[in-house]
């Protein structure tokens, strides 16, 4: 089976979205086939979101809830697109703490 890697193009991408719509408490982090997404100190990061790279052109997006472990939110979709749906649906997951 092969795996899909998440690449830095693919997080320029969502970097350039977040700067675009003026997220710069949100940094983008590539870790194998998944990109995540944190902000606060690099040493001890705040995880809000991951976008996970499962097939040819398709990534799903998992939620960083309280409890550590990532909680699927069911969307699966094109990279841009789930983007999208993080700013406009799941909002609260990125919103700039304390």
């Amino acid at each position: 089976m092969t795996k899909f890697q998440a690449t830095n193009d693919d997080a320029d991408d969502v970097r350039g979205i977040f700067k675009k719509h003026k997220l710069s408490h949100l940094r983008v982090r590539r870790r194998g086939d998944c990109l995540i997404v944190e902000s606060g100190d690099e040493a001890d990061p705040v995880r809000h979101a991951r976008f996970h790279h499962v097939t040819q052109g398709l990534w799903t997006l998992d939620a960083a809830p309280h409890t550590g472990q990532w909680e699927p939110t069911m969307q699966r979709a094109v990279l841009l697109k789930l983007v999208e749906t993080l700013l406009t649906e799941f909002s609260w997951l990125i919103s700039e703490q304390g």
